[in-house]
């Protein structure tokens, strides 16, 4: 085993506004487009995107190696943890 001091980290953006945004949706559909901004209250933008991408290739990053950060807004977290649940107070 020899270190090569290569990080392998990816991202798993949801829909974000970009000339590919309508190819995405001729192939998941308006309705999975739909869903992912109602749930998450917009597609995100580029500026959403990039400083994670940034901050993933930059040194405060040496030690995170192996992941899959999700930069969608919460919506895979929304979708596997349910519908929002209102906390009443208990006062």
């Amino acid at each position: 085993w020899k270190n090569f001091e290569v990080r392998i980290n990816t991202i798993s953006p949801g829909p974000v506004h970009t000339p590919i945004l309508a190819d995405f949706e001729a192939s998941m559909g308006t309705d999975a487009l739909e869903l992912s901004r109602n749930t998450v209250g917009r597609h995100a933008d580029v500026a959403d995107v990039v400083p994670v991408i940034d901050f993933l290739l930059s040194d405060n990053a040496r030690w995170i190696n192996g992941q899959d950060l999700h930069v969608d807004g919460g919506f895979i977290s929304a979708l596997t943890s349910g519908p929002h649940i209102e906390l009443q107070s208990a006062l």
